[in-house]
């Protein structure tokens, strides 16, 4: 009797750890299928503003300075800008910062059509100590964008963020962007 309680209880022993090293083997695997949403909050997109004003101040005092903005303070203060604007022709912004582009999602809402619009844009710091963008792809749907609204959105965004740059940090020379794991890292000096 005690023989055959043994190899059944050893049986289910092992059963269990394969189970187990199953378990956490595939927890560690990448995930693939539909990403989580960037949670968008209020408190987010305040502490982003608070750096940037944290970092104006460093950049007055010591002539240098360094930026950290997180996929979830960029998400959040979209979002509340475009909250505030109160157009809602686009919604649901999601900012992803990875292998050195930004990526942009959301909804466009065109004659009460939605569609999604994607954008993937690289962005380097040059010569001059401003901001380069390339726009890698950008669609609207399963549509790829023209290039003429592409220009149209990349000279927004280029006058947008000079703008918001010069009015927050003043006159910045950019020396260094990196964007990669959910983080845009910058760092510059005085001109």
């Amino acid at each position: 009797m005690y023989l055959t309680r043994r190899p059944k209880a050893l049986f289910g022993l092992s059963i269990l750890i394969v189970s187990l090293v199953a378990t956490s083997l595939a927890c560690n695997l990448p995930q693939r299928g539909t990403p989580t949403a960037i949670p968008i909050s209020p408190a987010s997109a305040a502490e982003l503003e608070q750096n940037v004003l944290n970092a104006a101040e460093e950049l007055e005092k010591t002539g240098q300075v360094e930026l950290s903005i997180t996929e979830v303070q960029i998400t959040s203060f979209i979002a509340e800008q475009l909250q505030a604007q109160g157009d809602g022709t686009f919604s649901n912004p999601q900012v992803i910062l990875q292998d050195g582009q930004i990526q942009v999602k959301g909804d466009v809402q065109q004659n009460g059509i939605a569609l999604p619009l994607k954008a993937n844009i690289a962005v380097a710091a040059n010569q001059n100590g401003t901001l380069d963008y390339d726009f890698v792809s950008a669609s609207i749907g399963p549509f790829p964008l023209p290039e003429n609204i592409i220009n149209q959105i990349s000279a927004y965004i280029e006058s947008s963020v000079d703008q918001n740059i010069s009015i927050l940090t003043g006159n910045i020379f950019i020396e260094e962007i990196l964007i990669n794991d959910g983080v845009m890292f910058l760092k510059g000096r005085t001109r």
